[in-house]
């Protein structure tokens, strides 16, 4: 009997547990970070949940608790084309980061994630083509750097997409150009510009080439110039001096004809001397007359032929 009692006991107290619990779970609701949630009251929102929180509730019929994943979400767009405000068609392909930022909102606007993920392509698409409808095709295409506009249209598609989807509960965080391509038509008329304008830059490389290249023959021909008139005045001081000293030479040697005739031969003499070979001379030509001359007092002349 009183086994019984205690397996009674037991019994209820498990029923009490297992009831409580059930009974928990029907009231109680746990919002996690990765979260947000609505409370729904006879199926109308009544409080937006965009924080962790843990909360109690009336039983279903009563209320209920609708949650959605708020971590980012990509979409994306694919290639479709597009015109330019110069008339040029263009191949872009958008994608976009969101996430949910209002479950109320959320909810009432795109009801799930499949139908958000088809408004928010079409949103994209809209704004795309409108952003670029606004920039000319260099904007997008071009060999120089500072021409390119692709930040200038980020910014505005992030800007107009957001506007747009922030009404229905949707934050976005980016948005970007992920893919750009040309038409073939298209493709040839800008490999066509590309040449031309290498071609201009090789043009312009150019001239500024030869103009260096003529400045610095100017300046060589300007030093050549300095170098050959410096070098033509100290030749021309030279042979002044030299025909100053050779009139000075020439003045005295007049004064003394017979004393310059001797230096000349003594000259001579010594040039021929100067040669390591033996000679045969005549002693009665000058300069070698020299040689016969008896120079001192009582000496008797040099012999011939040595």
């Amino acid at each position: 009997m009183g086994e019984t009692v205690r397996q009674n006991r037991l019994t209820l107290a498990v029923a009490v547990v297992v009831g409580l619990v059930l009974l928990a779970r029907l009231v109680v609701y746990q919002v996690r970070d990765d979260e947000v949630a609505v409370v729904l009251t006879f199926g109308r929102a009544t409080d937006d949940v965009t924080a962790p929180r843990t909360g109690l509730k009336w039983p279903w019929p009563v209320q209920q608790v609708r949650r959605f994943d708020r971590r980012l979400r990509v979409q994306q767009t694919p290639l479709e084309e597009v015109a330019t405000r110069d008339g040029r068609a263009v191949l872009v392909g958008s994608f976009v980061l969101w996430r949910v930022a209002s479950a109320q909102g959320f909810l009432q606007s795109l009801g799930d994630a499949d139908a958000a993920t088809r408004h928010i392509e079409k949103v994209l698409r809209s704004r795309q083509s409108e952003t670029l409808s606004r920039h000319p095709f260099g904007a997008l295409v071009s060999v120089d750097p500072a021409q390119l506009k692709y930040q200038e249209i980020e910014r505005d598609l992030l800007r107009l997409v957001g506007d747009d989807l922030r009404p229905l509960g949707v934050e976005v965080k980016t948005v970007g150009i992920r893919r750009l391509g040309l038409p073939e038509e298209t493709t040839e008329a800008v490999f066509e510009r590309m040449k031309k304008d290498r071609e201009a830059k090789a043009a312009a490389i150019r001239a500024e080439g030869e103009a260096e290249a003529g400045r610095l023959r100017a300046e060589a021909d300007r030093e050549r110039d300095t170098l050959l008139s410096a070098a033509e005045a100290d030749a021309r001081r030279l042979m002044g001096e030299a025909e100053r000293e050779a009139e000075e030479a020439y003045a005295r040697l007049a004064q003394d004809p017979e004393l310059a005739i001797f230096l000349k031969k003594l000259a001579a003499l010594e040039k021929l001397l100067g040669r390591r070979t033996t000679l045969v001379f005549d002693t009665s030509e000058p300069p070698f007359d020299l040689l016969e001359r008896d120079w001192r007092a009582g000496v008797a002349p040099v012999e011939s032929g040595r």
